[in-house]
């Protein structure tokens, strides 16, 4: 019956880095399917690796009030991330990429819809970096960044405006 205001649930970090909820869920009921929990993520920027940290941490161990922001059966997490975990430094030095890199990709509990590795499409028009991420634990699928990925059409529609960041468009599929 319209927009749902105030829909997503979201707290701060426990270890109280940030004020506001950069990671935030919603339940989905998927018409003649499933529930998805979705969780976005808009991470500190930055030097600030563990405030990054902590708030991947609040994706996969607790958000806060005990459980993780993804606590449902099927998983959809996406956002700005602010890392690349495909860069070779940041994984190494990082630790909130060192952290990100033990919960998602090959063999781990969420595994890649977006960019699985370094090949993949920038999606950071300034940094030329991979900081835009999906990931599920239980969805398939793919993603194309547009206007970036070969297939799509220019950067934006007319009339809108992405700032730094190239939108991801995701096909996701339950499992068989």
């Amino acid at each position: 019956d319209g927009p749902c205001m105030d829909a997503l649930d979201g707290l701060p970090p426990p270890n109280g880095c940030t004020r506001g909820a950069r990671v935030a869920t919603a339940v989905v009921q998927v018409h003649g399917g499933p529930e998805i929990t979705v969780v976005d993520v808009h991470t500190t920027a930055g030097l600030n690796q563990d405030c990054r940290k902590a708030q991947f941490q609040q994706v996969f161990e607790d958000r806060g009030d005990g459980r993780p922001a993804a606590y449902g059966t099927h998983n959809l997490v996406m956002g700005d991330m602010n890392i690349d975990p495909f860069d070779a430094d940041q994984a190494k030095y990082d630790a909130s990429a060192k952290y990100w890199n033990t919960r998602v990709g090959d063999g781990k509990p969420f595994h890649y819809l977006s960019s699985s590795d370094g090949s993949g499409p920038m999606t950071h028009v300034v940094s030329l970096a991979r900081l835009d991420h999906v990931v599920s634990d239980t969805l398939a699928g793919a993603c194309t960044v547009q206007g970036v990925s070969e297939g799509t059409s220019g950067p934006q529609p007319a009339g809108c405006t992405y700032f730094d960041h190239r939108p991801l468009l995701c096909t996701v599929q339950m499992p068989r």
